[in-house]
């Protein structure tokens, strides 16, 4: 399976985690009434970087993250990610050789 298509897939699976607990991620968003997918996420961090295990390891923190949301919080009605994300993305970038250490760090937080 080519990468690109592998890393977006990854994140696709983050909207169908969510999809399947019967969830309609509505989003703080006043432009807009759901939140930017997952999968369109994976998209546009694949725009930022193509350092594949930085990728890979920011899907399985967000997947983390989704889970630990569904556990604690099953109530909670809005489910934007893109601030968090593109800050993670971000500081894990400006971490360069820290990068996988420092994300593993942010999902057992």
């Amino acid at each position: 399976m080519n990468s690109k298509i592998k890393t977006i897939y990854n994140f696709k699976i983050l909207d169908e985690i969510i999809t399947q607990q019967g969830i309609r991620p509505l989003s703080l968003n006043p432009n807009r009434n759901l939140i930017t997918s997952f999968r369109e996420i994976g998209n546009l961090i694949t725009e930022n970087t193509c350092d594949l295990e930085v990728i890979e390891c920011i899907s399985q923190t967000l997947e983390k993250i989704i889970r630990s949301q569904l556990k604690n919080f099953p109530e909670n009605i809005f489910w934007d990610f893109d601030l968090m994300i593109f800050n993670m993305l971000d500081q894990a970038l400006i971490a360069k050789e820290g990068a996988i250490v420092f994300l593993e760090s942010f999902g057992k937080k």
